[in-house]
């Protein structure tokens, strides 16, 4: 379960193409991880920006909230 949670183990990784900014993959080891994964296979599927996700509102606290959390970390 990620830190949003109140959990401090897990990892999640957002990688995007630094020119177009496109979401090329990612990789969530955490509870709910295989739920989550489906945001981001819908994105790569629409070949969207990862800004899809980062300027998304979520509700606090919630399992996307961590995924947007590690797609703002993207720059």
């Amino acid at each position: 379960m990620p830190r949003q949670l109140g959990d401090i183990e897990g990892f999640i990784k957002v990688v995007s193409d630094a020119q177009s900014g496109h979401l090329l993959g990612a990789t969530l080891l955490c509870a709910g991880g295989a739920e989550l994964i489906h945001r981001s296979i819908d994105l790569l599927n629409a070949h969207a920006p990862a800004a899809v996700i980062k300027n998304a509102v979520h509700i606090h606290p919630t399992l996307a909230e961590a995924v947007q959390g590690a797609v703002t970390k993207l720059g």
